[in-house]
């Protein structure tokens, strides 16, 4: 992975591994280290130094993202960081087959995967997931830590708050909002506003029971 741009990969699992793909297709970034647990197996990326949260900082490099897919975990090895090291610049990064309009905002610490769309007007929050193949139409607003699974279809104007997670294929119809911490099932179709702190699935989508924010999801 040649590059002159370095930068830390935090995380160990598959997601780890689609966004380490996009680092290696971006041609101006190198990857400085890749931060885990010391028991666990790199789903990919041999020959990388590896670091773990007691020494990362002996890298040098103090910019990167948090690769984990839970929304919660990531928001808390992201308060980790900045807590140890308070200059430390999140990176967003976008895969080159993705398509995003100039006129759409990407976040700090955000991940756009292979395939995506993000429409002219949408505004992606920090440390945000837009999964491979997954639309977003104009004018969307996405909370911070919120995450986009594979093939989910947000019409325009669509609001997911903050740390709302959308499974693989639902769709959220035009002008229809998802609350904070919410979680939406594979397939469900959103054809009415989706309270925050609830589980939602369907077609069409209903809410069949209450979350807390940081219950397991995945």
């Amino acid at each position: 992975m040649a590059g002159t741009e370095p930068l830390l990969i935090f995380g160990a699992g598959g997601h780890f591994s689609v966004v380490l793909d996009i680092a290696q297709h971006i041609s101006d970034l190198s990857l400085a280290g890749i931060v885990a647990p010391p028991d666990s197996t790199l789903s990919n990326g041999p020959g990388y130094p590896t670091f773990t949260d007691d020494n990362w900082q002996d890298s040098g490099c103090t910019q990167g993202l948090v690769a984990i897919a839970d929304n919660a975990v990531r928001e808390r090895v992201v308060e980790k960081i900045m807590a140890s090291c308070p200059s430390f610049h999140f990176l967003s990064l976008v895969h080159p087959s993705a398509t995003v309009s100039p006129a759409a905002q990407i976040g700090a610490g955000s991940v756009v995967m292979a395939g995506s769309v993000i429409n002219p007007n949408a505004v992606i929050g920090e440390h945000t997931i837009i999964n491979t193949g997954a639309i977003v139409e104009h004018d969307c607003l996405l909370g911070d830590y919120a995450s986009i699974a594979p093939g989910v279809v947000l019409g325009g104007a669509t609001r997911v708050g903050s740390h709302a997670a959308l499974s693989i294929g639902a769709t959220v119809l035009h002008g229809k909002q998802i609350g904070d911490n919410s979680v939406i099932g594979a397939g469900a179709v959103v054809t009415k506003d989706v309270e925050a702190n609830v589980v939602a699935y369907g077609v069409p989508c209903h809410s069949v029971r209450k979350r807390s924010k940081g219950d397991k999801y995945l």
